[in-house]
Parts: structure tokens; C-alpha cells; sequence
């Protein structure tokens, strides 16, 4: 039970690495003045940050399965 468990620790935690990093960069696109980035720019960003944090999301559902259903 537990080596089911242990065998999805690393992909579990390389997907919290690239969420905090989402994060981190949404927030750096948020904070930039238009000076630096337009709005325009700003958007196309930040939807792309928004299809890696759903891809993401999917991920985790698969583990999720791979976890309960095997």
C-alpha cells in the first residue's frame, strides 16, 4: 500500500515545485508596471500560466488514479 504511495512521492513533489513557481510568476506579471508590460502582454502571460496550472491539474488527477485504482 505505502510503496504505492512512496513510487508517486517525487512526481506529487515536482508538481509543487512548478505550482509555487506558476505562482511566482503570475504574481511578478501582476506586480509589472505598464512601463514594463502592456496589458495586452499581460494577459497572453498569464492565460498561458493558467494552461500549465490546468495541465498540471490533470496530472495530478491521473496520479490520483494511479494511486486508488491500482
Amino acid at each position: 500500500e505505502h510503496q504505492k504511495e512512496l513510487a508517486l512521492k517525487a512526481p506529487v513533489q515536482a508538481i509543487n515545485k512548478m505550482l509555487v513557481n506558476l505562482k511566482r510568476q503570475e504574481q511578478m506579471i501582476r506586480e509589472a508596471p505598464e512601463s514594463r508590460m502592456s496589458a495586452e502582454i499581460k494577459q497572453e502571460k498569464l492565460r498561458r500560466i493558467d494552461a500549465q496550472r490546468s495541465r498540471l491539474a490533470a496530472n495530478v488527477a491521473r496520479i490520483r488514479q494511479r494511486l486508488y485504482n491500482e
